[in-house]
């Protein structure tokens, strides 16, 4: 089965960040208690990396980048912190964030919660990214709702997906907060605040409404909207601004005796040259 297949099960929606999710039972996910989770993150841009260009980023040039950084130093990330990296298979897809369409990586990690969130903390520190999104979608009184729009098989392309996240932005707001796609398959999370309201200001149901008539609207090709669901959607983060050491990612990792925080700082240092030759080569500083 094509890696793209395995994994269009998954659910995510905000954020080009990093986010590790759970398949979970629901109609637009895989089986129930499937034991894979996924992990979606960003190479870059990466904190304490100044690159005042990199707005001007071409979509194929991070996508490249990407999956340069996901051969050289995803595996090594990996064992450094005490996880077999037989156990992930990796591919870069696009996600959006805040009107925005950039390449994220997407691993699927077959394995427990706290090997997801371990893994994803050692992805955050080595990569420098502010935040990780920890859900479970097999958890049926979950925190937020989703909703999925379906392509024609073979057919999502990086373009399609930013025109056909535009078009869902321009139809409402909370449509414009962020996506994922996996395979033929675009995501959104409606999320809710402490008090359990959602920061979309639409009910969940209302939330699938609308992407279905997003979905009805749009003009260059049949999408198509299944009935969502919920997740149970949680945070693993460090400000890089307040705590330039990563010190929230290494005191998760430290809890663990298996993490080799000496071989994950110098990861880190790799992938800081690797930004640092990418800025240079496409001008994003």
């Amino acid at each position: 089965m094509p890696r793209s297949a395995r994994i269009v099960g998954w659910i995510t929606g905000l954020l080009c960040l990093v986010l590790v999710v759970r398949v979970g039972a629901a109609s637009d996910l895989g089986g129930a208690g499937s034991g894979l989770w996924l992990l979606s993150y960003d190479a870059v841009p990466s904190a304490q990396v100044d690159l005042p260009e990199f707005h001007t980023a071409a979509y194929a040039d991070v996508a490249r980048f990407s999956e340069q950084v996901v051969d050289v130093l995803l595996a090594s990330v990996a064992t450094a912190a005490g996880i077999d990296p037989a156990r992930l298979a990796t591919e870069v897809s696009p996600g959006g964030y805040a009107g925005n369409t950039t390449a994220s990586a997407q691993s699927e990690l077959s394995g427990t919660g706290p090997d997801a969130e371990l893994l994803a903390a050692a992805i955050g520190f080595v990569f420098r990214q502010y935040w990780i999104m920890v859900s479970d979608f097999g958890n049926p009184a979950g925190n937020a709702g989703y909703a999925a729009a379906h392509f024609p098989s073979g057919r999502l392309s990086p373009r399609l997906a930013d025109r056909f996240y535009q078009h869902a932005a321009g139809v409402h707001d909370a449509l414009g907060i962020g996506f994922s796609a996996f395979g033929d398959v675009m995501f959104f999370i409606n999320l809710r605040d402490d008090d359990g309201r959602p920061h979309s200001g639409l009910e969940d149901a209302v939330f699938v409404n609308t992407l279905a008539t997003a979905a009805s609207l749009f003009e260059d090709i049949d999408v198509t909207v299944g009935a969502g669901g919920t997740a149970d959607v949680r945070a693993v983060s460090n400000d890089w601004r307040t705590d330039p050491h990563g010190g929230a990612y290494i005191q998760r990792l430290r809890t663990v005796d298996s993490v080799s925080l000496p071989e994950l700082a110098l990861l880190q240092r790799r992938h800081t040259r690797l930004v640092e030759a990418a800025a240079d080569r496409y001008g994003w500083r």
